[in-house]
């Protein structure tokens, strides 16, 4: 049985219920090494803000399986939901994320740290077009953290911002840090062509 697919398994047996208590991260845990921790800025209870500084939805961010994997729950502030696995593969020494949005949206992301950010990307076919995304995380000095998706259709040779945005943690009452710039939120992943525009109101389901 393969790294990842044993790892699935033992995500999928300790995914908690609302209130329940998260499985701590055992001190002699073979996931304990600095690569494996190297996502651990993303990990908490968040509120995910606009550059208008208007709520996109809450983010609740956990460490399962003996804290070798990351557990993302995503509710956006229209209440639809989705869910991603993450993990440390120590063979091909690469992070990777499963995403799953309730509308269907698929992602499956591949990458590793640069520098202070988390950098994953991957590939997804919209008709006869390929769709290269690139999705960074950054973890920034007021304790917010920016997360930034970017979209190509022309093979990478040029990118466009689909969607900006930045944590704050609830504890805070999701209030910390500094609104983002207004350039940098962008609409839904846009189709070939398509100008990017501020998004009237969340994207669906992506984050």
């Amino acid at each position: 049985m393969s790294f990842t697919v044993r790892l699935l398994a033992a995500a999928l047996a300790v995914v908690t219920l609302p209130g329940e208590r998260v499985e701590a991260m055992p001190p002699d845990s073979t996931c304990a090494t600095p690569s494996h921790r190297a996502f651990d800025f993303w990990v908490g209870e968040w509120v995910v803000r606009d550059s208008s500084d208007e709520e996109l939805g809450r983010n609740r961010v956990r460490r399962v399986a003996g804290g070798c994997a990351i557990l993302e729950s995503w509710t956006s502030a229209r209440g639809s939901t989705g869910t991603s696995l993450n993990f440390y593969d120590p063979d091909t020494d690469r992070w990777t994320q499963v995403w799953v949005g309730e509308s269907g949206v698929r992602l499956r992301l591949e990458g590793a740290r640069r520098g202070e950010s988390m950098v994953l990307r991957g590939t997804r076919a919209r008709g006869d077009t390929t769709v290269h995304d690139r999705i960074t995380w950054t973890p920034l000095d007021d304790g917010t953290v920016r997360q930034s998706w970017e979209v190509s259709t022309d093979g990478e040779r040029n990118w466009r911002t689909a969607w900006v945005g930045l944590y704050h943690a609830a504890s805070d009452g999701g209030t910390s840090g500094s609104p983002l710039p207004a350039w940098t939120v962008g609409a839904t992943p846009p189709t070939p062509g398509a100008a990017l525009s501020r998004p009237r109101s969340p994207p669906p389901d992506s984050w």
